[in-house]
């Protein structure tokens, strides 16, 4: 399976950051979590609409757009998430009749497992197009910013 790069842009809340509010502390137990995130893989509609839709978001999801400090203990707000569009020399069919782990984490924007990639970002976005024309978004957050509960809410959005 081959992936190219088509775009990578960083998004930014289309409402910005609430006065005054220009970082985000973490709680004593998201200083302590360990820094790894939760892929996401699913299937929705076109590169636009998700770059609209995403901006739209993160203007009530604001931590989501920030980078994390540091001190690991606050976040640098509406610095914007990164979205990567990606065209996959593959069919989705295929890959997803033996979705081998290696295959399946290039539909990922970043490595879950590569600490240094994770050490300020706080979401990335990664829209998969493949020949057959389906399409896999594969979503990244940081677990200090965003639970289960969290990311379901911010995807249903």
């Amino acid at each position: 399976m081959k992936i190219r790069v088509i775009s990578k842009e960083t998004i930014k809340p289309s409402s910005g950051t609430p006065s005054p509010v220009h970082t985000y502390r973490f709680s004593l137990s998201d200083q302590l979590a360990p820094p790894f995130f939760v892929p996401v893989i699913s299937n929705l509609n076109i590169y636009e609409k998700l770059k609209t839709s995403l901006s739209e978001c993160l203007g009530c999801f604001y931590p989501l757009a920030g980078r994390i400090k540091r001190d690991e203990r606050t976040v640098d707000l509406g610095q914007g998430a990164v979205l990567v569009k990606r065209q996959v020399d593959a069919q989705l069919a295929k890959l997803l009749a033996n979705p081998e782990l290696n295959l399946v984490q290039q539909l990922l924007p970043l490595d879950p497992y590569d600490i240094q990639c994770q050490n300020a970002l706080v979401t990335a976005i990664q829209l998969n197009l493949f020949d057959c024309g389906g399409i896999g978004i594969g979503v990244y957050i940081s677990h200090k910013i965003a639970d289960g509960v969290t990311l379901s809410t911010f995807l249903s959005s």
